[in-house]
């Protein structure tokens, strides 16, 4: 009896220490699988949840414990020639300073953005100046779908997406999109279509070890790569803590956010990689900040970085062959 039952135990061990591997083989690991959930997007347009997530600081989803909040795609408006004006809206990873009030319709972006078009592989768009971003309203009645760790998703819905959108800021983005005139490919970037940029992205630990180097915070700061251009260069979200005063008052601590762009092997350019994205306090809420600023910022930062213009690891070898 006892000899069949040291054979059950050690099966049984063998399974649940083989089990991660079988996961692992398969694109994550057990821990991943618990800590993240599921994140794909699972609406009909994941054409245009791709060139969202690839234009706007957003890694498409948030976990809420058990669960996740999907993004929502609605699509509102075509032109002659195909392009697709759409609504945009994912869950905030920011800590809110009214809780119950964020859990209701809190978003980090709530946008309207222009597709030029796409086919079965990319999504093409232009790089800048591609969306305009507002803080959400309860009118614009946004209702989250969930993702429950059974693969199953109710999709998000808005009902009215436009609610808060000024005609002005409308035409504008028309007018920065070339709406209703011929599509002009020379001037778009594209990007392959996915519907989980967690998984393809975040999946490389090694954005961490960057911040190590990009002294952004004081300390415990985390990062997770969110978005590639064509010669994978890397958009990075960090997540970090200031201390404003006396150090060993935890009250002093503030939760900030930045995003910063390295090379594929995770090199960077002095002064010009990263920007700060939000804080604790909004002090810095760069994605519903006036006057365009969100878009400001990320054209500069895309710039400066030679984001989808060549790789920027062969920028920085020629910089330093020249020095």
């Amino acid at each position: 009896m006892k000899k069949a039952l040291k054979k059950i135990v050690i099966i049984l061990l063998c399974c649940i220490l083989s089990f991660p591997v079988l996961l692992s083989s398969a694109g994550c690991s057990l821990l991943e699988l618990w800590l993240t959930g599921i994140s794909e997007y699972y609406g009909d347009y994941p054409e245009l949840y791709t060139m969202a997530c690839h234009s706007l600081i957003t890694n498409g989803y948030n976990q809420r414990g058990e669960y996740e909040c999907q993004a929502g795609v609605v699509p509102l408006e075509t032109d002659s020639y195909g392009r697709i004006l759409f609504c945009f809206v994912d869950d905030s990873v920011m800590i809110p300073e009214n809780r119950e009030r964020y859990y209701l319709f809190r978003s980090a972006n709530y946008a309207l953005l222009i597709c030029q078009y796409s086919d079965d592989i990319n999504v093409y768009y232009y790089q800048d100046y591609n969306f305009i971003n507002k803080d959400p309203q309860e009118e614009n009645g946004i209702h989250w779908g969930t993702t429950w760790r059974n693969r199953t998703a109710d999709t998000t819905t808005i009902d009215d997406p436009l609610y808060g959108f000024s005609d002005e800021d409308i035409i504008h983005l028309k007018e920065w999109n070339d709406w209703d005139k011929p599509i002009d490919k020379s001037k778009c970037v594209s990007t392959p279509i996915g519907n989980d940029f967690h998984k393809m992205y975040n999946s490389d630990k090694k954005a961490r070890n960057v911040l190590q180097n990009i002294k952004l915070f004081d300390y415990d700061a985390s990062a997770e790569v969110i978005a590639k251009d064509k010669f994978d260069n890397q958009l990075i979200l960090v997540f970090g803590r200031d201390y404003v005063g006396d150090k060993n008052n935890y009250k002093n601590q503030k939760y900030m956010q930045a995003v910063i762009i390295v090379s594929k092997s995770y090199r960077y350019l002095d002064g010009v990689c990263s920007m700060i994205f939000s804080d604790e306090k909004n002090q810095v809420h760069i994605s519903t900040a006036p006057n365009y600023a969100y878009q400001e910022a990320l054209k500069k930062l895309r710039a400066d970085n030679y984001w989808n213009v060549c790789d920027l690891d062969e920028v920085i070898a020629q910089q330093t062959s020249s020095s």
